[in-house]
């Protein structure tokens, strides 16, 4: 059996070529146009989900910023409260030490008082109440403070003089030196008249070399009331 190839002859016909590309063209319009309506509806539910995400973001942040801003408010009120409180403790503490002070001067102006008016020993008459010393700026010299008072009897007025004496040592030996002889001021005494008190003050300056022991406070009135002195010891002046 022999086989043999057949031959078809079809006449050609450009239309139907036409129609076919056409055919294709149009299905690749409608396929296309599908494409584009299914990722336009697509990005078109992407793009509300973000919107509304980015809104529930921007109402987030805006909640957090006001938050943190009401709490830099609260930090900065209690900074500011905490700042009052310590200037109002510190301001208190030295109002009290003022007081505190104020109360010691005003004891010791009663105490003061008390003594001329009322002493303790129930002693009367001219008396050296008080002799106070205070360093100076130059080497051995000292400013110093004496009080006189008149205790109980005050219907007259008391006067004379008052004087200071230094008791110590100088190269081992004894030594007396009088007020003269601390003084700038060549001062023998000084003058008092008074009723109930006179207090003095002036300063010393002792020689090099001298150790003082003892200060001596001598005080002679006029008429007919006998002198008086006070030794105060030096070591209880400076401490």
């Amino acid at each position: 059996m022999s086989l043999r190839s057949t031959l078809v002859v079809r006449p050609y016909d450009p239309r139907r070529r036409l129609v076919v590309l056409a055919v294709v063209l149009v299905l690749a319009a409608v396929g296309g146009w599908q494409l584009v309506e299914y990722g336009e509806r697509r990005s078109g539910l992407d793009f509300v989900d973000l919107r509304e995400q980015n809104r529930e973001l921007v109402g987030r942040v805006r909640a957090l910023e006001e938050e943190n801003r009401e709490l830099r408010h609260q930090v900065a009120y209690m900074s500011r409260s905490e700042q009052i409180h310590q200037q109002a403790e510190q301001e208190l503490r030295r109002q009290m030490g003022r007081l505190q002070d104020e109360i010691h001067e005003l004891r010791s102006e009663v105490g003061f008082y008390r003594g001329i008016v009322s002493p303790g020993d129930a002693s009367s008459g001219l008396q050296v109440r008080e002799l106070e010393l205070r360093r100076a700026g130059a080497a051995n010299s000292y400013y110093y403070r004496l009080v006189l008072i008149q205790a109980l009897r005050h219907e007259q007025t008391v006067s004379g003089s008052v004087t200071l004496l230094a008791h110590g040592e100088r190269g081992g030996e004894p030594v007396t030196l009088a007020l003269s002889d601390l003084s700038h001021e060549q001062r023998s005494g000084h003058e008092f008249s008074f009723r109930y008190f006179q207090d003095f003050d002036g300063m010393i300056v002792f020689p090099e070399g001298f150790v003082p022991d003892r200060l001596e406070v001598s005080v002679n009135p006029r008429g007919r009331q006998s002198g008086i002195s006070r030794d105060f010891r030096w070591s209880a002046l400076t401490s």
